[in-house]
């Protein structure tokens, strides 16, 4: 068997021992009274594992950079504008939302929001019933 080891690495010399033995053991027949080495047979398993190149370890990921956006939230009543919240700023990566305030506002509000972040722009809208004056932070889905 050594001498079926050492035709191998001179064939593959960069294998190591691992796949010589795993070449050798997997290309032995089954005979009776146990196994044959089956050299032919070795050499092309020694030269299949030569040509697969050990897998290389992913990369660990890099973080994401932080979101910079500017948002702009227009609430208007009755067609008419009767707030603007105009806000740049910088986020976390994964940030699914950013603040803003309009105050001073009372009853039915339609809220139309931009936001833009890098090449991206998103738009959405919605209208509120302001209660106490102030639409901090309403909740807007973005399309």
């Amino acid at each position: 068997m050594s001498g079926a080891a050492a035709l191998i690495l001179g064939r593959y010399p960069a294998l190591s021992r691992a796949q010589v033995i795993a070449a050798l053991l997997g290309s032995a027949r089954s005979v009776s009274g146990g196994k044959m080495l089956d050299v032919a047979v070795a050499l092309i398993a020694a030269g299949t594992a030569a040509v697969i190149p050990a897998p290389t370890p992913a990369p660990a990921p890099s973080p994401a950079p932080p979101l910079n956006y500017h948002l702009i939230v227009t609430a208007s009543q009755n067609g008419k504008t009767v707030g603007v919240s105009d806000v740049t700023g910088t986020a976390p990566a994964g940030t699914t939302c950013v603040p803003y305030i309009i105050s001073g506002l009372t009853g039915s509000v339609t809220l139309k929001a931009q936001l833009s972040e890098g090449a991206s722009t998103f738009t959405g809208s919605r209208v509120s019933t302001v209660q106490d004056m102030d639409l901090s932070g309403q909740d807007i889905a973005a399309q």
